[in-house]
């Protein structure tokens, strides 16, 4: 595969040198072939000419005899995610070493791409293993999840004890049943200000209860003061910091940004109450309270649902995959030409994953009224994915008028999970998700209402296709009903759940495509 990346290159003037395969899946029954290709986080994005430059290639390179995907994935070089990629590793490869290695074991220095990974690895351990052929395999293997270059080294240490060797595996199997989640919200329209991009998945002000490194907080601008220190050396100069407090509701962090000159007029043009995100380390400051020293800062804007979530909880567990409600997979066969490029969509819909849902209600009012059905789509890369559905049981009979409007009655629901179970496995469907609804203010509202008692806040960002509608379309009404038959899209059996989400997700991909 390097070679085809050589030759896409030599064909393209080299402008894509940055670019590496990440994964290629190909199905042969259905005739499709999934490239994705990963390309540096200084690289701001790939444009859609460049997206069709590099499709037409692959397509023409290949030949293949079916219908070509292409995705593409940044690679953040956050060291978070470098060590999620070095456990895994270790757990499918090195079994004996994983079960005696935490991330405290391991060191990672990033040096504008070049990666030092220092792994301890106790005396009694790496006797067992070939430890030029695992530092070999775990270079390459993190070269294939990255657009870096690795250098790792082993560090001997002292020999670990084996007592007790069951109980710690007994351990690792039961944590592989729960996943500990920072709860973290998306902001809204965030832009960069200074320093280097990051994810906009803020955690929650409150939960920082100690010094932690590689921090993202938001929140409100308050008591902004431009200050400056003497900076010493050859030649003694005056070089300028902002302070800040963070406010986030309830709760605030002082900030600190020791500003380069060259950001100098951008942090000028901050005032009070202005809302950012913002990534850096969280560390006691000179008054003795913690601060967050500033490295990246962007603006944004906080959805206002955010403080309505129990914060007190540092990490929320929820089950790792499904318990009662697994989502299927949806594949779309495209017979009549399969090298088509079909439609082209704003950048937002290939750099994020979405999931479109409606649910089936007892009535109108979120405070009383329970749900009895929700149905979601998931899009991913401009197309959509899985289906998730299921019926509910409420803990009141549905009344014939709701069963007239949906078609869901007191029989069909009797043996369906109830909602405890079934919007635990919805959140995890949701997860890292943009959740898009039809006048979708109605339905968060009910699947918020659910999630909250089992610690599921769904803090997602929300997205409302209806709104969308309204901008892009000139009709009588936007009911779905009308804005479907307007668009050519079929919505069978409305009123019911999937079939609502599903017209939604077309609508939405529709109205996002390029002109």
């Amino acid at each position: 595969m390097e070679k085809l990346i050589a030759e896409l290159n030599k064909k393209l003037d080299n402008n894509f040198t940055f670019l590496k395969i990440y994964d290629v899946e190909y199905v042969a029954t259905a005739k499709t072939c999934t490239f994705t290709l990963m390309y540096p986080e200084t690289v701001s994005g790939i444009s859609n000419d460049d997206r069709l430059k590099i499709y037409n290639f692959i397509k023409e390179y290949l030949n293949l005899n079916g219908k070509l995907f292409l995705k593409f994935k940044k690679s953040y070089l956050d060291k978070e995610f470098i060590l999620k990629e070095i456990m895994l590793f270790l757990k499918n490869n090195y079994s004996s070493v994983f079960a005696y290695i935490s991330s405290d074991n391991i060191l990672i220095e990033n040096n504008n791409c070049y990666i030092n990974i220092i792994i301890n690895i106790a005396k009694n351990i790496i006797e067992g293993i070939n430890s030029i052929k695992f530092t070999e395999e775990l270079t390459n293997y993190l070269n294939s999840r990255f657009c870096a270059e690795f250098s790792i080294k082993i560090a001997i240490t002292k020999e670990v004890q084996f007592e007790g060797i069951i109980e710690k595996r007994l351990e690792k199997v039961l944590e592989e049943n729960v996943v500990e989640k920072i709860p973290r919200y998306k902001v809204l329209e965030p832009v960069m200000l200074v320093g280097k991009e990051f994810y906009f998945e803020p955690e929650y002000i409150g939960n920082i209860k100690n010094e932690k490194p590689s921090v993202i907080l938001a929140g409100k601008i308050v008591n902004l003061n431009k200050k400056t220190f003497l900076k010493k050396g050859k030649v003694e100069y005056e070089k300028p910091y902002y302070t800040f407090l963070l406010n986030e509701g309830k709760n605030s962090i002082n900030v600190v940004y020791f500003c380069p000159k060259s950001n100098e007029d951008k942090m000028d043009k901050l005032a009070v109450g202005d809302s950012l995100v913002i990534m850096g380390d969280v560390r006691n400051g000179y008054s003795g309270s913690l601060t967050l020293y500033a490295r990246s800062i962007a603006l944004c804007e906080i959805p206002n649902n955010i403080y309505d979530y129990e914060q007190e909880k540092p990490k929320i567990k929820l089950p790792k995959g499904y318990k009662v409600v697994v989502p299927e997979k949806v594949l779309s066969l495209e017979q009549k030409n399969l090298f088509n490029v079909g439609p082209i969509y704003n950048k937002e819909i290939y750099d994020n994953k979405f999931v479109v849902f409606d649910v089936e209600t007892t009535g109108l009012d979120d405070d009383t009224c329970e749900i009895i059905e929700i149905g979601a789509a998931k899009i991913e890369n401009g197309k959509i994915t899985e289906k998730f559905q299921t019926l509910i049981k409420p803990s009141k009979p549905i009344s014939n008028l709701i069963t007239n409007l949906t078609g869901i009655d007191n029989d069909m629901v009797k043996d369906a999970p109830n909602i405890s179970d079934a919007i635990k496995d919805f959140h995890y469907f949701c997860e890292n998700a943009i959740l898009v609804g039809y006048n979708v203010n109605f339905d968060i509202k009910f699947v918020q209402n659910a999630g909250r008692p089992e610690n599921c806040p769904f803090a997602n960002q929300i997205e409302d296709a209806m709104v969308l509608a309204r901008e892009k379309l000139r009709l009588g009404n936007y009911k779905l009903k009308t804005v479907v038959n307007e668009l050519h899209i079929k919505l069978e059996n409305a009123h019911r759940a999937y079939n609502d989400a599903l017209a939604t997700a077309k609508v939405y991909l529709k109205l996002n495509e390029m002109n």
